[in-house]
Parts: structure tokens; sequence; C-alpha cells
């Protein structure tokens, strides 16, 4: 075969990358598709999905086709492998015992050999003997040597197949579909010339002492190609159980009493906004004080889709503060980093520019060893300057590992004190799942450790604390002294009682914005609960274009799939709105109440 096609009678054979889709989509129709380690498979091909999911579409176009998968999982959790396994009814092949008739699955547990025969040490195996290895049958403790273990296994299958069972004894262990899959397919089962008892353990040793050295390269690759095993990484960082039970109560949209600067970290979903606002105090500790979705209505890119309307309330909107005050977020990172969005995303930081809140474009840094904060470059007036140079966009660069090791260490801490993460017992269930949805292990490119999401998991929430703590850095507030506190907190504390008029406080989070779908009764919020108009820039111009565009909207997310709305709370009004209307005096002949405003003004006047 000269090149990647060879055509032949009937047929045709075809060898092809997975990194460009103009490889993976340019044959339409395939019988039998083939996959070699999925693990170095791409996972986002030009934004277009995964290199698998896109051949599995071109294999429906071809009636009786079929897709094999072979390869070994690699790191555990990160293993495409090792998902595409448990979907399968994943067959093992017990093998049966010549002395005693029972059966069981080959294992490396059940492999012993001489410790301590030899009189000097070896470098690497020590005092151990690895050609005195014999496998042990758990059942019954006969020895095999390597002939009788390959014998074993080739009784197993023929006497099986003999018997009429015509999947030679491997046996289904998991009820599923139409996918089959193979499990415990380790070293052991090889039958065929230069594998032996001897040779694996020589391996195992040499794995162990190399990871004794500090180099772990020889054992994950003992777990994965001779075990065929996923090598799992072991971390102190916290599960999710673990941050479930620290959650407390406290409620949602609330801000804490120690509580003094509002901070949001925003990511860009190509059918959703996921945000996060926490409350920073003293010492870089923080309180979350509201973690959700905006799910658009027609169109992530239509900028007037009423989700970026939505979105403008939550950041310019007022938030009720334990003490009987009102907070605005003082900043907050977007994420602009995926190319579909970014037209949408460059359009919306670029339009809420000097609006009251430090809102910054990000994207994440390309290097694992990027700092945190890397203050945006000049922009570049050259021919082939980036969009956002041509848009005057100033883009921040995120140091995204760097980051989420340090929220990692801070997630583990208990109580209250400097760098703590509080948690409220209300927020939506899958913030804990998402905040340990990823594990830092080998990449790809080079044997350095990375954040790394799991299989299937999602991590909008885990990205939208690393935003949110960017934003954070930006203001430096980890790095203000005590007197700035002080000074903060003595501006919070004292409520504005000369104030025009109290601002709308962000009392609930519509989750489907521009849709007339009925809410439950018991968690219909109350007139005065709602805010009556968007807090954002521009607000009135916006929210008369969405209602012009309502009528001809659709429903974009089904109900069953949607996650639960987070619940209402009554903001706090102060004690005037509660008092009777005044009657009519020499200085108030209409008897209308005045605003403290307008008292003030008199006050002043006077004076």
């Amino acid at each position: 075969m000269t090149g990647q096609l060879n055509s032949y009678d009937g047929g045709f054979l075809k060898l092809v990358g997975s990194n460009s889709p103009g490889n993976v989509k340019s044959t339409s129709k395939v019988g039998l598709a083939i996959v070699e380690e999925p693990d170095d498979t791409a996972d986002n091909v030009a934004d277009q999905g995964d290199a698998i999911g896109l051949l599995e579409e071109r294999l429906k176009r071809y009636v009786g086709s079929k897709l094999i998968v072979g390869g070994t999982p690699a790191v555990k959790g990160l293993s495409k492998t090792e998902k595409r396994l448990e979907q399968t009814d994943q067959r093992v092949l017990p093998v049966v015992c010549h002395e005693c008739g029972l059966s069981h699955v080959l294992k490396f547990d059940n492999v012993v050999w001489d410790t301590a025969s030899g009189t000097e040490n070896h470098p690497v195996f020590g005092r151990a003997d690895p050609s005195s290895a014999v496998y042990i049958c758990p059942e019954c403790g006969t020895e095999w040597d390597d002939w009788q273990r390959q014998e074993n296994i080739r009784n197993t299958c023929y006497q099986a197949y003999e018997a009429g069972d015509k999947l030679c004894g491997w046996t289904p262990t998991a009820k599923t579909g139409n996918r089959v899959g193979f499990i415990g397919l380790n070293e052991l089962y090889v039958c065929i010339p230069g594998t032996s008892l001897g040779k694996v353990v020589e391996d195992y040793l040499a794995a162990v002492h190399a990871q004794k050295q500090g180099d772990d390269t020889l054992m994950r690759k003992f777990i994965n190609q001779k075990l065929g095993e996923a090598y799992e990484y072991k971390d102190d960082n916290v599960t999710a159980d673990e941050l479930r039970e620290k959650a407390e109560d406290y409620q949602e949209l609330l801000i804490p009493l120690a509580g003094l600067i509002l901070i949001a970290g925003i990511d860009i979903q190509r059918d959703r906004i996921a945000i996060i606002i926490r409350a920073y105090g003293r010492g870089n500790e923080s309180w979350l004080i509201y973690w959700g979705e905006i799910w658009a209505h027609r169109d992530i890119n239509d900028i007037n889709d009423p989700c970026w309307i939505e979105l403008d309330r939550m950041l310019f909107g007022g938030y009720q503060h334990e003490s009987g005050a009102i907070l605005n977020i003082t900043a907050a990172s977007l994420d602009t980093s995926d190319g579909v969005t970014q037209g949408a995303t460059y359009h919306y930081v670029r339009t809420r520019e000097n609006k009251g809140v430090n809102l910054m474009a990000i994207k994440g840094a390309q290097s694992a060893d990027a700092l945190p904060v890397a203050v945006p470059r000049s922009n570049d007036l050259s021919v082939n300057r980036s969009k956002a140079d041509k848009l005057g966009l100033k883009l921040w660069r995120v140091g995204t590992q760097l980051i989420k090791d340090g929220l990692a260490s801070r997630l583990k801490l208990q109580g209250n004190g400097p760098n703590r993460m509080h948690i409220y017992q209300g927020v939506r269930a899958d913030y804990f799942e998402q905040m340990t949805g990823e594990v830092k292990a080998p990449g790809k490119q080079r044997n350095q450790l990375i954040w790394q999401p799991k299989a299937g998991k999602a991590i909008e929430a885990w990205d939208c604390e690393v935003y949110c703590d960017h934003a954070a850095r930006v203001e430096k507030l980890q790095m203000k002294k005590a007197t700035w506190w002080d000074h903060k907190e003595h501006t919070v504390l004292q409520v504005d009682l000369l104030a025009a008029e109290a601002q709308d406080v962000i009392a609930m989070v519509d989750h489907y914005p521009g849709q007339d779908e009925p809410e439950p009764e018991n968690r219909r919020a109350s007139p005065e609960r709602r805010a009556e108009t968007p807090a954002g820039p521009d607000a009135v111009d916006r929210q008369a274009a969405a209602q012009t565009t309502d009528a001809e909207s659709t429903e974009h997310k089904p109900a069953d799939s949607q996650p639960r709305r987070p619940r209402t709370l009554k903001p706090r009004t102060s004690t005037r709105n509660e008092q009777p209307e005044p009657e009519p005096t020499e200085n108030n002949p209409s008897g209308k109440a005045r605003t403290l405003a307008e008292l003030g003004r008199m006050m002043r006047g006077k004076d």
C-alpha cells in the first residue's frame, strides 16, 4: 500500500489522523471503522466535536456497519477508553483451573516469586528472583508455571466452544445495549512467545524501583500496558462529598456580614451562560452567594437574545447585604476563548466598558506555568492583528493552572479565616460534582502535570470559580491591608440615608429569560420580590427590543432537563416604606410623603 488510501475489489482501506475534520469526514459512508488508542484521539476537531463522534456519523450511512475501538485506559477518570468500556457489556474470561475445576479471572495479585533467594543485591530487583515467578490458583492454591497457565487458558476456550458456548468462555458482567466490550485483558492472558511471568515481574520490580526514586513513569506504563488498567493518581484534594459536608446555612443572594466586595466569574457555553458570584472579605476569605446558568432563548450569538439582558441585570444590579446595605459587583472576568461565541462575547464586553463594573474579556494562557494575572498588552495595529485588537478590546491572559492549584488548596481549609471558601447549603446540586470534575495528571504533549477534565464531567462551576479568582486578583483583594478593609467596612455598614430611592435588588435569577412558561405555584415570587426592569446599562432599550422578538421565540430547553430554580429571597426594605402618609401641614400642604433625598436638600438649603 502506498499513501493513505488503498482500493481493492469490493472495498478500500483508508488510514486517517484524528486531528483534522477533513480526514475524518472525507468519506461519506464507512462499513467498518477501527480506532486505535482512543485516548490519543482529538477531543475537539475544529470546534466540530470529538474525532470518534465524527467517525460514528459516517457509520450511520452504511447499513450493518461496525465500529471497533482498541486501546488501553490511560488515566483513571480522564480515559475515553475507560468511559466507552463502561457503556459495554464488559465481558471477562474466567479461566478454569486444571486441578480444582473452578474458574476465576486472572489477576497479577496471584503471581508470587522468591524475594530473598539471592546472596547479592541486584541494583533494581534487590534479592528478588523474577525467574521463580509462578501463578497461584486462588481457589485451591495450585501453582501454575507458564506452560500450565497458557494451557489452562486454551482449554477454557476450546471446552466452552465444544460445549456450545458461542462466546468461547467470555462472560458479560453488565447489561447494556448492543455494545460489546472486553475488560481485564492483562498480559497474563497472552499465550504467544516472548511473554512470561518472569518478564512481567521484572517490569513490575523496575517500576517499583523507579517510583521509589520519585519517577512514576514506569509504574504508569506497567499498569496501563501490562495490567490493562487505568492509572489512578492519588492526591489529597477535596471530594464532592467532603465539599457537600462543608456547606453552611446562609441564604442564596444574601451577602453575609463579613463579605464586602462582590466579584463574578462568567463562563460562556454555546447554549447558556454560567455565572458564579462571590463576596470577598478580609484575608481573601469569600462566600459563594450564587451559582447558576442562564439559557439562551434563541441563539447565544444573537446579541439581542434575552440571556444577555438577564446577564446585564445580574452584573449591574444590586445585592442585599446582611446589614441592610445594597452592594454592586466590582469586577467580573468573562471567558471569550471559544471561537464560536467570540463575536457575541467581544461585543458584550466592549459595549459594557465604563459602566460601573470592571468587566474583563479573558482567555486561558497556553503555558501551564503562566502567571495567574498578566496585564493585557497594547493593541496591535499591524495588518495581521487579532479580532480583539481590531475591536480595541483588551484581552486578559489567565494562568488557569496556577489558579486551580490555589483553589484546590483553599477548598480543603475548614472553618473561618483567611483564604477560606464558603458555600451555602442551598446551592444547585451539581456544584459539588463540577468543582471536583478535573484531575491533575500528565498532559498528552509533555510529562507535565496539568489539570484536565474527567471524561464526561461538566466543569462550568469550576471554570467560573477560576475566572472569579482571576477578577479578585486583578482587584488585588489578597493584598489589601487592614486599614483598607476597615474603610470598606465602614462604607458598607453606613447605609446612605439620603439616597433618592432604594436600588432594585436581585432577588431571583431568570434561567430561561424571554420564555412565557408558567412558574410552579410553590416557587412563584411575589411582585415585590421581582426586579421590574433590568438594572444594566441601556436596559430599557434592550428590554423593548427583547419584547418585540418574544412573540417569535420558541422553547430552547426541554422541561425535564432544566435545572431547578434557586429559591427567591425577599429583599429587605427600609422602615420609611412602612410609615403612613403624613397629614398636610404648613410646610407640606399636599400631605405627600417626601423622599429622604428631598428632605436632605431641604436641610442643606436651610443651612
